[in-house]
């Protein structure tokens, strides 16, 4: 018996002819005698990896029998699952049998999977290649190198992959794979440090980059939402009282607990020139009040009480003159509070969580409805 295999291909493709040529034990060609053709190699796979097609029946066990000058011929077509098959040719009659090994291929590129949708890189750093997964039209993956291309100049891509930022702004950069492409946003942005509060606070790059956690949440309370320090070295951070976390991860109270229970210190703002930590809490009473202490922790006092009314998420102007915060009674209140008369005005603007800009000029607060609103210092142009 004699057989040559066909040569691989892709999947779904035709592989050739398979032709056996049977002899006796006399030497001659035996004609009649019926050829066993099995396809092997698909444990567990519920589509066959090859098909043999004979003269009456097309499967992956076909039994056809010699013609006159001992010879049968069957197709071999690929199934459409890449991976290594076996067609296995036995001559019952004469306790023949031989084994062919196939390796099926996958098929050209059809579909490009990306590992993300945006990537965020550091003016004059790097980000690593974007993973990228390809695959045929069967989802048999393939072992592709993609070409990559940046659409504007605000980063630059090399050969391998890797993201250069160049300077502030974004773009996009398409992955391809012959015909077959994807894309991915870019976003290049300063050398910067964030500070990130879920429960815990930890910091991270502005590009996403070497992220940690510096502080858990622990006595049964989670840690709510913080502030830098101006100088940048730390962040304080509010709870059962108030703490400073430097970015070595050690962590120390600013000022002991206002109360015997609960989470008091719930917002804190620095002023701008870092000498006093201006914020909301209960102090002795069940309704928040506005409240400021030295950075030091030193001279702990109140500013505006709740008198029946809770007052919180104060933000301090620049300089320092003036605190606008939220006032809740009847509904949400913005307050202007002046620190050197001790009086409150109401800016008849329903609002929260206000914040003034590094200017002083503009004062942004969240409206009822989620939308962040800007204002003047005096409650115009809402």
């Amino acid at each position: 018996m004699a057989a040559q295999p066909p040569a691989a291909d892709t999947i779904q493709a035709h592989a050739g002819s398979l032709t056996v040529v049977v002899h006796g034990t006399d030497g001659n060609a035996a004609p009649g005698v019926a050829v066993r053709f099995v396809v092997a190699g698909m444990e567990g796979n519920p589509t066959p990896i090859m098909v043999v097609a004979g003269s009456t029946r097309t499967g992956t066990e076909v039994f056809e029998a010699t013609d006159s000058l001992g010879q049968v011929s069957v197709a071999l077509t690929r199934g459409s699952m890449a991976g290594q098959a076996t067609v296995v040719v036995t001559v019952p009659t004469f306790s023949l049998g031989t084994t062919l090994p196939f390796s099926i291929g996958p098929g050209n590129p059809a579909q490009i999977s990306l590992a993300t949708g945006v990537v965020g890189v550091a003016i004059g750093g790097t980000h690593p290649p974007v993973s990228a997964r390809v695959f045929d039209r069967f989802q048999n993956p393939r072992n592709d190198t993609p070409t990559y291309v940046v659409s504007n100049g605000a980063a630059a891509v090399d050969a391998s992959g890797t993201i250069h930022g160049l300077e502030f702004g974004v773009g996009t950069m398409t992955v391809s794979v012959g015909q077959v492409s994807d894309t991915v946003g870019i976003r290049v942005v300063p050398v910067a440090t964030v500070a990130l509060f879920n429960g815990s606070l930890a910091v991270s790059g502005l590009d996403g980059s070497s992220l940690r956690t510096i502080a858990q949440g622990h006595f049964g309370f989670t840690i709510g939402p913080g502030r830098w320090a101006p100088d940048g070295s730390s962040v304080v951070f509010g709870g059962p009282r108030m703490y400073r976390a430097q970015l070595d991860g050690s962590v120390d109270p600013v000022i002991p607990s206002l109360t015997d229970g609960g989470t008091e210190v719930d917002a804190v703002h620095f002023t701008a020139d870092g000498q006093w930590i201006v914020f909301s809490g209960h102090r002795a009473a069940s309704i928040s009040s506005v409240l400021r202490v030295r950075a030091n922790g030193a001279g702990l006092e109140e500013l505006i009480p709740a008198n029946g009314f809770a007052a919180a998420t104060p933000s301090t102007s620049p300089d320092g003159g003036r605190i606008v915060y939220l006032r809740v009674g009847n509904g949400l209140d913005l307050q202007m509070f002046g620190v050197a008369t001790g009086v409150s005005t109401s800016l008849g603007i329903p609002g929260t969580m206000p914040e003034w800009s590094p200017a002083g000029d503009l004062i942004a607060y969240y409206r009822p409805d989620g939308a962040i609103i800007l204002m003047a210092p005096d409650g115009s142009n809402p």
